[in-house]
């Protein structure tokens, strides 16, 4: 996707993010591994890690859905992520566990301190949108569709094209979520059942550096933008002038200079 067309007419409205709002990124990736359960494996790989290595990742643990391993980061920055993952993925790939064919996940957690109100609903909205080719954009960045495993919301069969209908969808569904105090429905796109987190499921399992830092830095980049947007609030209003198009988005982080993987992904 092209960068470089004139500014929508509500990118004025945005300006720069604010660069205190910076919420801490975890990370879960689900690796296949030929021995399946392996914890004398598991240990070898623990122990292979510096100390600093092992504080950054919080768990390695036996994964029967992808009959392998999932590896848990803890929160932490894009900087430490930047710092920590190309040593990780070279001693993931010695101890054999390797990316399959449509299974296994890299999911991002992002912490809900200092959300702003509102910010949830616009968040959702843009996530779950398939007009101005949100949808394909999203695609290319956590490379699938997710349908099974990462739905719009759910019993949505299809992420709407007219950004006014996500906007609904989006508050039927935070309002189902905060009125159900046994609400469990994690296999979304956007999963809001952890206490402290938001849950981003679209991402397929990779080894890849560049991509995990494209998907990390798309999480960071969408909470930055709609913590920006809702500080201009009405929302309806800031919207209104203009749908919030990926070309527009692109135009938003290219000019914030803190998304490079995400902008040479698009």
């Amino acid at each position: 996707m092209r960068i470089g067309a004139p500014p929508e007419k509500w990118l004025p409205m945005l300006g720069k993010t604010e660069r205190d709002y910076r919420p801490l990124l975890g990370m879960e990736l689900e690796l296949f591994h030929e021995r399946g359960y392996d914890e004398e494996q598991l240990s070898r790989f623990r122990s292979r890690l510096d100390t600093e290595q092992q504080c950054f990742l919080a768990a390695a643990m036996y994964d029967a859905s992808v009959h392998g391993a999932e590896f848990v980061t803890n929160p932490a920055s894009l900087d430490i992520h930047a710092k920590f993952w190309p040593g990780l993925i070279e001693s993931l790939v010695e101890f054999g566990f390797v990316v399959k064919p449509n299974s296994g996940g890299l999911h991002v957690h992002v912490s809900k301190t200092g959300m702003l109100p509102g910010q949830l609903t616009i968040l959702l909205a843009l996530v779950i949108y398939g007009g101005q080719d949100w949808e394909r954009f999203q695609e290319l960045v956590h490379g699938r569709t997710g349908i099974r495993w990462a739905a719009g919301v759910p019993a949505a069969r299809a992420c709407p094209d007219n950004f006014q209908a996500s906007w609904k969808l989006a508050e039927s569904y935070i309002q189902e979520f905060h009125n159900n105090p046994n609400y469990t429905k994690r296999y979304v796109r956007l999963n809001l059942v952890p206490t402290e987190t938001l849950e981003f499921r679209q991402g397929h399992a990779t080894l890849s550096y560049r991509r995990i830092m494209t998907r990390l830095e798309f999480v960071d980049a969408m909470m930055a933008f709609t913590h920006t947007a809702c500080r201009k609030g009405p929302l309806h209003k800031l919207f209104n002038r203009g749908l919030p198009s990926v070309r527009g988005f692109l135009q938003w982080v290219e000019r914030q200079d803190r998304w490079p993987h995400l902008l040479e992904s698009s």
